[in-house]
Formats: C-alpha cells, sequence, structure tokens
C-alpha cells in the first residue's frame, strides 16, 4: 500500500510539471520520459512530442512512433526505427512519438559476461550486482549473439486498437551470428504503471541492418554499462497538430534506410 501511494503521488508531481519544451535539459542523472506505459497499453499511440525535442533530452533510449509505426533504439546520440517488415532507418526531426524513454547515459560502471546461456542470464547478472535499488537503470549491452530474437510492429489507424492487439501481430525476426547493442532500462516494481517494472530492452546490430523490441537471445561475449538515473521527469502534455504533414517531415531529413530483413520468424 505504501509503495502504491508513494507511486501515485509521484504520477500527480509528474502530471503538474511544466511542458518539457518549456524546459532546458541538463546532463544531471535524468530520465525524460513521453507519456505513460499504461497511457500505450490502452492504445494511445498518438505522437505528442517531437523528436527534435527528444533529442536534446538523451542521446540513449527507446520508445515508437505516432500510430505506433515502429520500435525506436536511441544509440550514440542518433535515433533510430526498426519498421515492420524489419527494415531500419534514421529518423526525422519534426516526427514524433507517444511513448519514449532516454537519457544521456554516462555508466557509472561495467562488466563482462561470458557464460550467460540466455538473457535471463544476463538479467541476473545485472541483478546481482546493482539490485534492489529504488531508482530506474539504464543499461547497454555490447557484444555477440549467436541468436538475438526481435521483434516490430505495424502502424495503426484509428480508433487505436489496445496494444495487446496490436502486439498478437507483430513480426519476429531470428537474427544469427550478430554483433548488438541493446538499450534499455530497468525500472522498479513501484514503477510498474509508468513505465515495465523489471528490464525492457531495444537492439541494434553493428551493422545497423536489423534489430527490434529484445524477446530473448543465445548471448556471446558481451559487455554490460549501467547508469543510474536518479531523476525522472514525465512529459504528459497533448500539443495540438504535434505532428506535421508526412511530405514536409521527409524534406527536414533525409532518412538513409536499408532493406527489409530477410530472414522474418512469423
Amino acid at each position: 500500500m505504501r509503495s502504491l501511494a508513494a507511486a501515485l503521488a509521484f504520477t500527480l508531481i509528474c502530471a503538474h510539471t511544466a511542458p518539457a519544451e518549456d524546459r532546458t535539459p541538463g546532463r544531471d542523472g535524468s530520465l525524460f520520459q513521453v507519456s505513460t506505459l499504461d497511457a500505450l497499453l490502452a492504445g494511445d499511440f498518438t505522437g505528442r512530442v517531437r523528436f527534435r525535442m527528444l533529442e536534446r533530452r538523451g542521446d540513449f533510449g527507446l520508445g515508437t512512433f505516432d500510430r505506433l509505426d515502429g520500435e525506436m533504439i536511441a544509440l550514440d546520440g542518433t535515433y533510430h526505427r526498426v519498421r515492420f517488415d524489419g527494415s531500419v532507418s534514421s529518423v526525422a526531426a519534426c516526427e514524433t512519438t507517444p511513448f519514449a524513454a532516454v537519457t544521456f547515459f554516462e555508466p557509472e560502471s561495467s562488466f563482462k559476461i561470458e557464460d550467460a546461456a540466455t538473457c535471463a542470464d544476463i538479467y541476473e547478472a545485472v541483478e546481482a550486482r546493482f539490485l534492489p535499488s529504488d531508482v530506474p537503470l539504464a543499461i547497454r549491452i555490447t557484444g555477440s549473439f549467436p541468436k538475438l530474437e526481435t521483434r516490430s510492429v505495424a502502424p495503426q489507424s484509428e480508433p487505436f486498437p489496445p496494444l495487446s492487439d496490436v502486439v498478437a501481430q507483430q513480426n519476429v525476426f531470428d537474427l544469427y551470428d550478430v554483433d548488438a547493442t541493446l538499450v534499455g532500462f530497468w525500472f522498479p516494481e513501484t514503477y510498474a504503471g509508468v513505465n515495465a517494472a523489471g528490464f525492457h530492452f531495444h537492439a541494434l546490430t553493428e551493422d545497423k541492418q536489423a534489430g527490434g523490441h529484445v524477446l530473448g537471445c543465445q548471448p556471446g561475449l558481451l559487455e554490460v554499462a549501467v547508469d543510474p538515473t536518479p531523476r525522472l521527469t514525465i512529459d504528459l502534455a497533448r500539443r495540438k497538430s504535434a505532428a506535421p504533414p508526412p511530405a514536409r517531415c521527409q524534406r527536414l531529413v533525409v532518412a538513409s534506410s536499408t532493406t527489409p530483413h530477410p530472414n522474418p520468424a512469423r
């Protein structure tokens, strides 16, 4: 009950903060989030914050796009999209997101893993070193993967369905013998509904040809870097006409894209 009360108080504080575009971002260990997971689960897929603003809030993170048009990965200051067909492209500054979490990644510690057989083994290694924790952790996992299983989803049309219906139609990709980076977070259980409690990762291969939401893996040699994020800001503002027409958006940034991934497993 105490944890629930704390979570509710936190949500109310976030709801009364000024819109994020009115504040100056800083590299102070802050985690910036657009909307909440509960809103996304309920089918709130309309983009509300532009990536032009989001990149001022962080160089590392994950999320999605207006109408749920793919999986987002922010890595080393570049934002990427993995579409339903598996193709990877850069993101135009004026595109929008209904849900994202980003930070300026400055890891406090790192370690290597050599003997993990599954993603669950990786998570257990992180838990042994850093949990319990009262604050979210930003986590970067880099290395080789004999197998990496990811997914993406198709763009949706209004009226939007709940997220569970969309995920039921996901496109799954089995990636073999790839070097990749997993970008993600661990959130305490008290943050459930605000974000996903526990571990949540998106992946991008080193050649930037494939990726998506991580479903499972068979890891090889890995390096894990962890950055605690003691401050969380949530933007709940709804902005009218946040997204310009697609043609205008495409003129702002010419996205370099790859071909669809050749090995989908549906």
